[in-house]
């Protein structure tokens, strides 16, 4: 995926069915690829901003985001569905206890994106926890992906060429310019 879509950092995406078919919604480039799903998951989704140039990130729950007004919705540039939230304006919530190797997105308290992985199996509270944490990642909201067997990265920069494979290909990705 790295290699295909030129760009130096690459994580698997959302939830897929038997067929490879993505679950929730995927806005890729300003084109819905799929359709929001009536789930309890969030949906982290970049658009332009107001101003003249430059793009915003965000992550709210399906039902806030099929609320939002089309003017806003119309400015999404990208969005993939997922769940669950991990860290809600900076406040952790909670999870059953589930063990496995996770991964996330997030937006930091100064409003860049995060993408991370966990190389070891933990539960959703501590990567929720890690997410949130002031000496963690530092993320005032955050989304947990596709994990397990999915987890996977690959991070190709001039200081960095790291890569980790899950357990089978994924069918669709995030990755960060």
């Amino acid at each position: 995926w790295r290699s295909r879509l030129r760009v130096p950092v690459v994580v698997n995406g959302g939830f897929f069915g038997e067929r490879d078919n993505s679950l929730g919604l995927r806005i890729a480039k300003g084109k819905t690829l799929n359709d929001l799903r009536a789930a309890d998951w969030g949906v982290f989704y970049v658009r332009t901003s107001r101003r003249k140039s430059g793009l915003e990130a965000h992550i709210l729950h399906t039902s806030d985001f099929k609320k939002l007004p089309q003017t806003l919705k119309n400015r999404v540039r990208e969005a993939i569905q997922c769940g669950p939230r991990l860290v809600v304006e900076g406040r952790v919530l909670t999870f059953k206890e589930q063990w496995a190797r996770r991964t996330g997105i997030g937006i930091s308290r100064n409003g860049q994106v995060v993408l991370a992985i966990s190389e070891g199996e933990l539960t959703l509270r501590d990567w929720a926890i890690l997410w949130n944490s002031k000496s963690g990642l530092n993320c005032a909201d955050a989304l947990n992906l596709d994990g397990g067997g999915s987890t996977q990265i690959a991070i190709k920069t001039a200081r960095e060429n790291y890569k980790t494979g899950g357990a089978w290909p994924v069918p669709d990705v995030v990755y960060l310019r």
